[in-house]
Protein backbone atom coordinates (compact mmCIF):
# COMPACT_ATOMS: atom_id res chain seq x y z
CA UNK A 1 0.00 0.00 0.00
CA UNK A 2 2.83 2.38 0.73
CA UNK A 3 3.99 2.11 -2.89
CA UNK A 4 0.50 3.16 -4.08
CA UNK A 5 0.34 0.42 -6.68
CA UNK A 6 -2.83 -1.25 -7.90
CA UNK A 7 -3.21 -4.85 -6.78
CA UNK A 8 -5.02 -7.83 -8.20
CA UNK A 9 -6.63 -9.75 -5.39
CA UNK A 10 -8.42 -13.07 -5.61
CA UNK A 11 -11.31 -13.21 -3.18
CA UNK A 12 -13.81 -15.86 -2.16
CA UNK A 13 -17.07 -14.57 -0.69
CA UNK A 14 -18.39 -16.29 2.42
CA UNK A 15 -20.40 -19.37 1.44
CA UNK A 16 -19.20 -19.30 -2.19
CA UNK A 17 -17.41 -22.09 -4.02
CA UNK A 18 -15.93 -19.72 -6.59
CA UNK A 19 -13.27 -17.03 -6.33
CA UNK A 20 -13.21 -13.77 -8.25
CA UNK A 21 -10.24 -11.53 -9.07
CA UNK A 22 -10.52 -7.77 -8.62
CA UNK A 23 -8.11 -5.03 -9.66
CA UNK A 24 -8.21 -2.49 -6.85
CA UNK A 25 -6.51 0.52 -5.31
CA UNK A 26 -5.67 -0.47 -1.71
CA UNK A 27 -6.34 2.44 0.67
CA UNK A 28 -6.05 1.16 4.21
CA UNK A 29 -6.06 -1.82 6.54
CA UNK A 30 -8.38 -1.82 9.51
CA UNK A 31 -9.29 -4.17 12.32
CA UNK A 32 -12.97 -4.14 13.22
CA UNK A 33 -14.54 -6.45 15.81
CA UNK A 34 -11.52 -8.77 15.81
CA UNK A 35 -11.41 -9.12 12.00
CA UNK A 36 -9.04 -7.43 9.57
CA UNK A 37 -10.25 -5.72 6.39
CA UNK A 38 -8.69 -3.96 3.44
CA UNK A 39 -10.52 -0.84 2.27
CA UNK A 40 -10.16 -0.39 -1.50
CA UNK A 41 -11.50 1.43 -4.50
CA UNK A 42 -12.29 -0.44 -7.69
CA UNK A 43 -10.91 2.45 -9.76
CA UNK A 44 -11.20 6.17 -10.34
CA UNK A 45 -14.86 7.20 -10.06
CA UNK A 46 -15.75 3.62 -9.09
CA UNK A 47 -17.25 2.27 -5.87
CA UNK A 48 -15.32 1.63 -2.69
CA UNK A 49 -15.18 -1.93 -1.44
CA UNK A 50 -13.96 -3.77 1.63
CA UNK A 51 -12.55 -7.27 1.60
CA UNK A 52 -12.04 -9.49 4.64
CA UNK A 53 -8.37 -10.47 4.76
CA UNK A 54 -9.24 -14.01 5.81
CA UNK A 55 -11.05 -14.54 2.49
CA UNK A 56 -8.31 -13.25 0.20
CA UNK A 57 -6.61 -16.13 -1.58
CA UNK A 58 -3.94 -14.26 -3.57
CA UNK A 59 -2.53 -10.75 -3.95
CA UNK A 60 -0.38 -9.56 -6.87
CA UNK A 61 0.99 -6.03 -7.05
CA UNK A 62 0.79 -4.42 -10.49
CA UNK A 63 3.01 -1.73 -12.00
CA UNK A 64 0.13 0.77 -12.21
CA UNK A 65 0.29 3.64 -9.71
CA UNK A 66 -2.54 5.65 -8.16
CA UNK A 67 -2.97 8.70 -5.94
CA UNK A 68 -5.08 8.96 -2.80
CA UNK A 69 -7.02 12.08 -1.92
CA UNK A 70 -8.51 12.01 1.57
CA UNK A 71 -11.63 13.83 0.35
CA UNK A 72 -12.28 10.78 -1.86
CA UNK A 73 -12.12 8.47 1.14
CA UNK A 74 -14.42 10.65 3.24
CA UNK A 75 -17.01 10.83 0.44
CA UNK A 76 -17.62 7.08 0.21
CA UNK A 77 -21.04 5.63 0.91
CA UNK A 78 -22.42 4.93 4.40
CA UNK A 79 -21.75 1.18 4.24
CA UNK A 80 -18.12 1.99 5.12
CA UNK A 81 -18.94 4.34 7.99
CA UNK A 82 -17.28 2.12 10.57
CA UNK A 83 -13.95 2.58 8.77
CA UNK A 84 -14.27 6.32 8.50
CA UNK A 85 -15.45 6.66 12.09
CA UNK A 86 -12.15 5.24 13.31
CA UNK A 87 -9.78 6.34 10.54
CA UNK A 88 -7.25 7.69 13.04
CA UNK A 89 -6.31 4.12 13.91
CA UNK A 90 -5.93 3.12 10.29
CA UNK A 91 -2.93 2.69 8.08
CA UNK A 92 -3.37 5.04 5.14
CA UNK A 93 -1.48 4.22 1.97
Amino acid sequence: MQKRKWINLTYRKFGSNESKTYEVQPYLLKEYQSRWYIFTRLGDNKPYRTFGLDRIEQVVMTKKSFRIFLNQVSSCDSSFFFFLNSIRGAMIA
